[in-house]
């Protein structure tokens, strides 16, 4: 299971041993669950890609898009109309 979740064998025990201790073995059901839903959402940010990237069993996990600065146009001048609304200029 998991080689089809791109899971490494050593974190796969060490999930089924942590939570194992943690829930007993209700926590071993869901070891595998948990750790996949955790390496999927450390890949998501690039803070924590490379923590994803020890999870992983290829380490072929997709680089999270970066996201650019997000430019706000401050050249559209808005000036009073006669009739008292605003209006583009």
């Amino acid at each position: 299971m998991g080689r089809r979740l791109n899971l490494s064998p050593l974190v796969v025990i060490l999930s089924l041993s942590f939570w194992g201790m943690t829930w007993g073995v209700l926590g071993m059901f869901l070891a595998v669950p948990i750790t996949s839903i955790i390496l999927i959402i450390l890949s998501h940010f690039p803070s924590t890609h490379n923590v994803a990237l020890l999870f992983s069993e290829k380490g072929d996990i997709d680089r999270p898009e970066e996201v650019g600065d997000i430019k706000i146009s401050l050249e559209t001048k808005l000036e009073p109309n006669p009739d008292g609304g605003l209006a583009n200029s």
